[in-house]
């Protein structure tokens, strides 16, 4: 029996493939928990630096949470 020489590089190509997307998948998430818990801090601090209530931030639609953004949705 011959032993083949292109599985190792096929294997090789497919698997940093993989890598590549879960790293892509990676900086995707921990760039969108960044600028969400960034915008909710923006947001307590325009609350509590106003005038206003600061009972406000105890509302349950006080903040709505930043779109992840990962899927293509076409168009513009």
């Amino acid at each position: 029996m011959r032993k083949t020489k292109a599985q190792s590089t096929i294997e090789f190509t497919f698997v940093m493939i993989a890598i590549l997307l879960l790293a892509y998948g990676l900086i995707r998430i921990f760039r969108w928990a960044g600028m969400d818990l960034a915008e909710r801090r923006y947001e307590h601090e325009r609350v509590l630096t106003s005038g206003s209530n600061a009972y406000d931030q105890l509302k349950p639609d006080f903040y709505r949470p930043k779109r992840l953004n990962s899927f293509y949705r076409g168009g513009s």
